[in-house]
């Protein structure tokens, strides 16, 4: 459990880090390279510092990236000195007229380039070099010596080394995303397989089998490569997307379809591990046929018409205020209004709601269709608008009658330093509403829950999110009010 709450904060504090820079107008391609970097730095994941050890007692690293809106891409392969393979792999894309460099070449390359260089045992941790020893020994071969510069050998639980034998893909990272321009890119990075022999290289760095993005489509994948290299799974992914939506075929989710297709059909028949995300412009979905597979997806956005709705729904919230007393829910201290707002917010109330109702629909999925090949539910909608002065906040809770829930700030009320709506693990969420300091596993240095998730209000966000995770707002610091509209969307069945 405790290795479990390690994964899910880190795989939270990534999430937090690509959603700020691309709520701030970044790029895809600059939230993909950040959040891997991220992950390349933490020893938990086989990339960068948590690399697995090949057969020679190297961390061999490869990595690559593709942008979807050129199809341009880059990417690098067993370079042994590099801290952050993705840089260099959109270091390739971006300056020099080749896809891919390999071993000393891409480490003479990344020189000129001024990249970030390490000693070979920056890379080492006690766990890899234990799961290659046992690898290596399993097959009858010969154990390196311990490299030069790592620390003295220390005990690990075998118990994870066992974990590792039996999930020797474990940990290579990914990333797809859509910027506010609507461009699509992703990004792998990894170690490789525990014990790999001879300069292998597997399917991370291999454009289309491992990595690959268009302009509709992006897919980042982790498994055995040797099978995802025979399949070109990333690809065919984005082709089998390409087809279904050409021919105009009725799925209810074309991702997810051709993700289940190339994985749970394709991959497994001829005997491949590992999955995939995909993204589109519709969907966010996964698939894999292993055991399990750490992911996480946020939906966060400035509607194209988010400035123009701002004047007139201030205006209707602060007439509300001035002529109904407000309703005690979640909220500490400050104004909550009721949750029929659509019948008294106007126009610009009903074109936020029709907004918020559409993006849900694009990334819901109804698993079985009427003969007549309309939707069997429907979205319904409450809504309601919160006024919060300094120190005003709200109580951690969740909304499990709704699918989906969102938040639109409408002023962020000048708090650089606070009111940050806080997304938690959902586990255990009874003790998260009557302990909610308790948690699993360490507490990070910083003293924040594990698995959480920081979203800092910013006039014409808006913010949607499935209604069972547990939110709460911090208290508000700015000096003037904050005012925002938070929506609980449920779906019901069309009779």
């Amino acid at each position: 459990a405790k290795t479990d709450a390690a994964y899910r904060a880190a795989m939270a504090h990534a999430l937090e880090t690509g959603s700020a820079i691309l709520s701030e107008g970044g790029s895809s391609l600059d939230a993909i390279e950040a959040v891997i970097r991220e992950l390349e730095d933490d020893p938990l994941f086989n990339a960068g510092r948590g690399a697995v050890f090949s057969a020679a007692g190297q961390n061999e690293l490869d990595a690559s990236i593709m942008d979807g809106a050129t199809m341009n891409a880059g990417a690098v392969a067993g370079v042994t000195r590099i801290q952050h393979p993705i840089t260099l792999a959109r270091s390739v894309m971006e300056n020099s007229r080749h896809l891919m460099f390999t071993g000393d070449g891409a480490e003479l390359f990344a020189q000129e380039q001024g990249m970030d260089f390490v000693d070979p045992a920056y890379f080492f941790t006690e766990r890899r070099w234990q799961a290659m020893e046992r690898a290596l020994t399993a097959q009858g071969l010969p154990v390196p010596e311990r490299p030069d510069g790592a620390p003295e050998p220390e005990p690990v639980d075998h118990t994870m080394l066992e974990r590792l034998d039996r999930e020797h893909r474990f940990g290579t990272v990914g990333v797809v995303a859509m910027d506010q321009d609507g461009n699509l890119a992703a990004g792998t990075s990894t170690g490789g397989l525990t014990a790999k022999r001879w300069g292998r290289v597997g399917d991370s760095p291999i454009i289309g089998a491992g990595t690959y993005a268009t302009d509709g489509c992006g897919v980042s994948a982790t498994g055995t490569g040797e099978y995802f290299i025979r399949l070109n799974v990333a690809a065919r992914i984005c082709h089998e997307i390409e087809i279904m939506d050409r021919d105009a075929q009725d799925q209810a989710s074309p991702a997810q379809d051709a993700a289940d297709h190339v994985i749970q059909g394709l991959l497994t028949e001829l005997g491949g591990d590992g999955g995939v995300i995909v993204l589109t412009r519709g969907e966010a979905v996964w698939s894999f046929n292993t055991a399990g597979m750490y992911r996480a997806s946020l939906i966060e956005a400035k509607p194209v018409s988010a400035q123009a709705l701002i004047a007139p729904l201030k205006q209707a919230i602060l007439a509300r205020r001035a002529s109904h007393p407000g309703i005690a829910r979640s909220n500490i201290l400050g104004w909550h209004s009721d949750t029929q707002m659509l019948d008294w917010g106007g126009e610009a109330t009903a074109l936020l709601a029709r907004t918020a109702i559409e993006t849900c629909a694009r990334f819901t999925h109804d698993m079985g269709r009427r003969p007549d090949g309309e939707p069997r539910f429907e979205f319904g909608m409450d809504m309601w608008a919160n006024i919060s002065p300094a120190d005003a906040s709200n109580q951690m809770h969740a909304h499990p009658s709704s699918l989906w829930s969102a938040v639109f700030y409408v002023d962020d009320g000048g708090d650089p330093d606070g009111g940050e709506l806080v997304m938690l693990d959902p586990r255990f969420p009874m003790n998260r509403m009557t302990a909610g300091d308790v948690a699993l596993g360490d507490r990070p240095a910083d003293g924040a829950p594990l698995s959480q998730v920081h979203i800092r209000p910013e006039a014409g966000k808006l913010v949607i999110f499935p209604s069972w995770l547990m939110h709460a707002v911090r208290p508000h610091k700015g000096a003037g009010e904050r005012i925002s509209i938070a929506m609980n969307i449920p779906v019901r069945q069309v009779a």
